[in-house]
């Protein structure tokens, strides 16, 4: 088995939602290994609560849970958090499923299996991305004064 090193020296706040608990624990301590802070939980409600306790860099959520599917969820954290990155994920993905979670914000879609390299390339986009945000809030204050 490959050594992980750790993807950057900043760890990112991930938010893991999933209901089958092998994947979150199978991501999540992948995760937790290269250095991020992850914080997993099973259902869109429960994701919610924890948004509202915690500000988190990327949520990773899974397109079907009972209760709130995927999509209702990308829908609310879209309004409620814009700057969040949403990545779905999906056991059943398909191109009109990927499509619409592009349209309503996802910041990229993930199928399952994961594949280790393509959840790497996924976090690497959301650092420069969320690196490209702070850059930006950082000169609107600075021309503010």
């Amino acid at each position: 088995m490959k050594k992980i090193e750790p993807t950057s020296a900043h760890p990112l706040a991930i938010l893991l939602v999933d209901d089958e608990a092998i994947v979150r624990k199978t991501i999540g301590d992948y995760l937790t290994e290269l250095g991020h802070r992850v914080q997993q939980v099973s259902d869109g409600a429960s994701a919610l609560q924890w948004l509202e306790k915690q500000d988190y860099d990327i949520a990773l959520v899974d397109m079907r849970m009972p209760g709130m599917d995927g999509l209702a969820l990308l829908q609310k954290v879209r309004e409620i958090y814009p700057e969040l990155s949403v990545v779905i994920i999906t056991a059943h993905g398909n191109m009109e499923m990927a499509i619409q979670a592009l349209r309503l914000g996802a910041a990229d879609f993930l199928t399952k299996p994961i594949k280790l390299l393509e959840l790497d390339a996924v976090l690497e986009k959301s650092m420069q991305l969320l690196k490209l945000r702070q850059e930006g809030r950082h000169l609107r204050e600075t021309i503010r004064g």
